[in-house]
């Protein structure tokens, strides 16, 4: 009867230990999707921020939009609007 019962208690260990390490596994599969996925996001984000760096288009798109700036053959006509900006451009090119 005692044989029974510990024979019991380890297959009961046996089958919780293998239940607990399927379920780690998978866990750890997740993370590493979860890793390759915000890598792959990290890769576009530098890329992003390389081009916004160097390409000047990108970079007067910028300095217009936060900074307010224009060029000087840029007409600024002023403008009441509801998100709080006030004035508004328009560039001509000769």
């Amino acid at each position: 009867m005692i044989l029974l019962a510990a024979a019991a208690i380890c297959v009961t260990v046996n089958v919780r230990g293998r239940a607990e390490a399927s379920l780690a596994e998978l866990q750890l599969h997740r993370l590493w999707s979860d890793v390759d996925a915000i890598r792959k996001s990290n890769v576009q984000l530098e890329l992003e921020v390389r081009q916004i760096n160097t390409e000047p288009a990108i970079i007067e798109s910028a300095a217009r939009a936060r900074l307010g700036m224009v060029r000087p053959t840029d007409i600024v006509v002023p403008i009441q609007s509801r998100s709080g900006t006030n004035l508004a451009t328009l560039s001509f090119v000769r």
